[in-house]
């Protein structure tokens, strides 16, 4: 058995040839131009049984550097701008931009939530309503089969939809809370 292909298709050339040849053009009484034509076909047929009975394997292989995928969901409510955080939240979205390391080694994807979820990193702070669990949700549908991580900038204010903290992802999340994380006792009278 013949291992290496590229050795088999050239033997397997040679033998097609020296068959050809053999039938053709020994003791050939007609002439070379009439027998030209018959004696190439003759050869790709028999070039392509031997080819075929010496069964060379033929392997490609390919390799793709596909990065994994940085998700940066950024909170587009009106809540972010009464905390006076905006600034904050475009600088932190631009500081991840900016970052050649976070680059080389991921594919950055930008994302915006209030009541729904839009990709791009136009923040304009005037959607009404936050819900967050909602935005993970989609994040989690959109890139189920890929190896992903989101960093969530939010205030952490939800006023629509399921509680968040009851998420269960199957890619980390990596909250950046803006404004005040303080909790403060409710006051009880007695």
């Amino acid at each position: 058995m013949i291992t290496h292909p590229l050795f088999s298709i050239l033997t397997a050339a040679l033998l097609a040839a020296l068959l050809t040849g053999f039938q053709y053009f020994f003791k050939n009484k007609k002439g070379v131009k009439r027998v030209l034509l018959p004696a190439f076909f003759r050869f790709l047929a028999l070039f392509g049984i031997i080819l075929l009975l010496f069964n060379p394997k033929i392997k490609h292989i390919e390799t793709e550097i596909i990065k994994p995928n940085l998700i940066i969901l950024a909170d587009n409510s009106k809540s972010i701008q009464y905390q006076n955080q905006t600034a904050t939240e475009q600088q932190i979205i631009q500081k991840i931009s900016d970052d050649s390391g976070l680059k080389d080694k991921f594919d950055l994807r930008y994302f915006t939530f209030g009541k729904a979820i839009q990709s791009g990193k136009k923040l304009d702070f005037q959607e009404g309503e936050t819900n967050i669990y909602y935005a993970l949700e989609k994040i989690s549908e959109l890139y189920k089969n890929n190896k992903a991580a989101v960093v969530l900038l939010t205030d952490g204010n939800q006023n629509f939809g399921n509680d968040y903290r009851y998420f269960n992802s199957s890619f980390p999340v990596f909250p950046i809370v803006l404004g005040d994380t303080a909790f403060i006792k409710d006051v009880v009278l007695d």
